[in-house]
């Protein structure tokens, strides 16, 4: 039976050496495989590098063809306005010459030379000519079409449905001189067709007429392109980059670096050639990118493949394209796949070695390793046969491996388990044993706690009245700023108003003694004088006017600090506890007073929105004082200005109810807090800025009222905080 056993390192040996053998096998092969994927992705990205590379090359090169397109025509047009502009000066004034020379022997006789003078005056090959309108419509010359004239043209209109005469005049009225831009028929024309004209006319008022001469866009457009073209065919950009044109009505009129007369016949450039085609795909699209063989090489050769952008120029009918070769790419992904074939024979040659060598390693270390387990595995024998006669413990330093080390300190645990078990059992034992005399004395300790607690909760009873006395005396600080400020202003207005008024009262004393010297002057007649220079000397219309102003200057003056007086009375009763008929509009707007130089120093805007209401029932002091924590709250939750709005109503759904809003348009409460805010002592304020009581004051405020107060607030864009207050109008007998 022995001799059929099998021998667990040498088993375990083979076993480990034929999986790793076939590990390695594996894993050369997925590690191939990934190469020459790799080696193909590599390839697809210099592809798709390259052709991004030279489709943004592209998308440069027709932007800027286009862009100077754009800027040539303008140019050009700019050009041929100023030019028509300066032949209608001069058309004007060989009018005006002719005006000055003729006008004694009649209107009539100035206009038959006009005739004759402009008759023979053309430009631009015939295209260019002079006429002639009066300011009722009537044509009164026309070189170009001699029998419209004496017609009225006043209802004439373009192909796009524009009055180009009504326009003219209205040019004429209006501004005196300008351009007019329409559509008009061209002279040795005979198509039938109107082409676009923009005309320069300035009105001649001495004879009512408006003189006018113009040129044709295709002119222009035409002396522009072959300018344009020019420029265009020199460009050149990367490897053989170049632009080619093609006109939709004649075909491509710019290609390999020339300027084509006679448009080439777009047969022989395959897609280039279908672009009529492809001006129908323009129509949805900025413009796109397409591929085509280069039509210069013969049938039997190998044709280099292009790829070009295409975008439409649509004022001249044009389609702008840049055109690149692809061979470069070709030979530049070559040039990659050698290198990285190279690399990938070189690189396997590598693996095979480094396997080999791992394998060598492999075998040495297993070998080596099952010796050290089979004499940590005797260790472990010669353990358990001690451990049935005596408790003894394995020593770890005899030991190779961590998890023999493990199995080890496990065993040695159980022996020292056996012996504190023992030891804990002994102390459990002893520990219950509590004296009668530890009892009484913990009693007396929790005792003399509970007296200092109740110690302690009085104190903080104390304390809290103080704070929130204190938390009243704040908000008469505030009070007591605004109120310092406000009462500044009147009296300032009065004092200010006293030194003026003493001094015209001075001057009206001098012409009441002047006045009453009168009847004992000598000469009546002279002292009469005098006093009448006097009191034109010192204006005494005006002085008396002044004197009249300065004394209503005091007295508002004097009814303001009056008014302000009566607010700090409405105060000074804040802690009075009598529930008495009040109106809550009077409290409001006392409260605004008093805090107004708080809101203009913090560039806040007020607004009002009073309801009707009746007088209510309630302690008007103490609502003073939730208005002042609300509004002083509002003020300090906004920051560089902003709005506070206060509104009023008598609730629809409870006639006996009204309610009052304060909302501000500062940075809003957290909606995790908004929970808390009632809380005595709870605050958001630095410390030192507030008590954390303003809010709990008024809580409990409100609630001596038998109302409610609720809050609204958001935070971020549109931030809000809005308090909404319901108090009945009479309350509720106790009892």
């Amino acid at each position: 039976m022995e001799n059929n056993q099998v021998n667990i390192y040498e088993s375990t040996l083979r076993t480990l050496l034929l999986a790793s053998l076939c590990s390695i096998l594996i894993l050369t092969l997925i590690w191939s495989f990934n190469e020459l994927q790799k080696f193909y992705e590599e390839t697809n990205r210099l592809r798709e590098d390259f052709i991004e590379e030279k489709k943004v090359a592209l998308i440069n090169e027709v932007d800027y063809a286009l862009r100077y397109i754009e800027y040539g025509r303008k140019q050009n047009e700019e050009e041929a306005k100023k030019s028509i502009k300066e032949r209608c000066y001069i058309g004007y004034d060989i009018v005006e010459s002719i005006y000055e020379k003729y006008i004694n022997e009649g209107r009539g006789v100035v206009i038959k030379h006009i005739k004759d003078v402009f008759s023979d005056l053309r430009y631009s090959q015939g295209a260019g000519y002079y006429f002639i309108d009066d300011l009722d419509g009537v044509s009164v010359f026309n070189s170009a079409y001699p029998e419209l004239e004496g017609k009225n043209m006043i209802n004439i209109k373009d192909k796009d449905g524009k009055y180009i005469v009504q326009d003219e005049i209205k040019i004429a009225e209006e501004l005196g001189e300008g351009f007019n831009d329409y559509y008009w028929y061209k002279p040795n024309m005979n198509d039938g067709r109107s082409y676009k004209k923009f005309s320069y006319i300035k009105l001649f008022k001495p004879l009512g007429m408006i003189v006018g001469t113009g040129a044709y866009a295709i002119d222009q457009d035409y002396k522009s392109q072959k300018e344009i073209l020019n420029t265009l065919s020199v460009i050149r950009f990367g490897d053989e980059g170049q632009i080619v044109v093609y006109d939709t009505l004649k075909g491509v009129v710019m290609s390999d670096g020339e300027v084509h007369e006679d448009p080439v016949d777009t047969s022989e450039y395959e897609v280039i050639g279908r672009m009529d085609w492809l001006s129908d795909s323009l129509k949805n699209q900025e413009g796109f990118f397409f591929t085509y063989y280069d039509p210069s090489f013969k049938q039997s050769e190998k044709k280099p493949q292009l790829l070009a952008y295409l975008r439409q120029f649509s004022p001249w009918n044009w389609q702008v394209a840049a055109v690149v070769s692809m061979d470069k790419l070709d030979e530049k992904i070559a040039r990659a796949a050698k290198g990285l074939h190279q690399d990938l024979v070189f690189n396997l040659l590598e693996v095979i070695i480094i396997a080999l060598c791992l394998i060598s390693l492999l075998w040495w270390y297993i070998r080596k390793t099952f010796k050290k387990t089979i004499r940590n595995l005797d260790e472990f024998g010669d353990f358990f046969e001690k451990a049935t006669n005596k408790l003894v413990k394995i020593d770890l330093n005899n030991l190779d491996y961590s998890e023999f080390t493990q199995l080890a300190k496990q065993a040695n645990k159980m022996i020292s388990d056996v012996e504190e078990n023992q030891n804990a059992l002994t102390e459990a034992y002893q520990e219950i044993q509590v004296s009668e005399e530890e009892l009484r004395q913990q009693s007396e300790v929790l005792q003399q706690t509970n007296e200092h607690l109740e110690k302690v909760v009085k104190e903080l009873k104390s304390t809290q009245m103080r704070l929130v006395n204190t938390e009243k005396l704040a908000s008469l600080g505030q009070l007591t700023a605004g109120i310092a400020h406000e009462i500044n202003n009147p009296i300032n207005y009065i004092t200010n108003n006293v030194q003026p008024l003493r001094e015209d009262l001075e001057d009206v004393q001098i012409l009441i003694e002047l006045f009453q010297a009168i009847p004992e002057h000598e000469n009546k007649e002279q002292a009469i004088q005098e006093f009448q220079q006097k009191c034109e000397e010192l204006e005494l219309d005006f002085l008396v006017e002044e004197i009249d102003m300065l004394l209503q200057g005091i007295k508002e003056g004097a009814e303001r600090t009056k008014e302000i007086i009566g607010g700090m009375r409405d105060y000074s009763r804040m802690n009075e506890a009598v529930f008495k008929h009040s109106n809550i509009h009077d409290g409001l707007s006392t409260t605004l007073t008093l805090l107004s130089n708080r809101f203009k120093k913090a560039n806040i805007e007020i607004e009002t929105h009073f309801g009707d209401l009746p007088e209510i029932e309630c302690m008007p002091g103490k609502l003073n004082q939730v208005f002042v924590n609300l509004l002083s709250n509002s003020v300090q939750a906004i920051e560089n200005g902003g709005v506070i709005k206060i509104t009023t109503a008598l609730l629809d759904s409870f006639e006996n109810r009204i309610m009052i809003e304060i909302e501000d348009n500062g940075s809003g409460i957290p909606e995790d807090l908004i929970s808390k805010i009632y809380d005595p002592f709870f605050t958001t304020k630095d410390i030192g800025e507030g008590t954390g009581l303003g809010l709990s004051i008024t809580h409990g405020i409100i609630e001596q009222h038998n109302g409610e107060i609720f809050v609204e607030s958001k935070q971020g864009e549109d931030s809000f905080t809005k308090f909404t207050i319901v108090l009945p109008i009479k309350q509720r007998l106790n009892g």
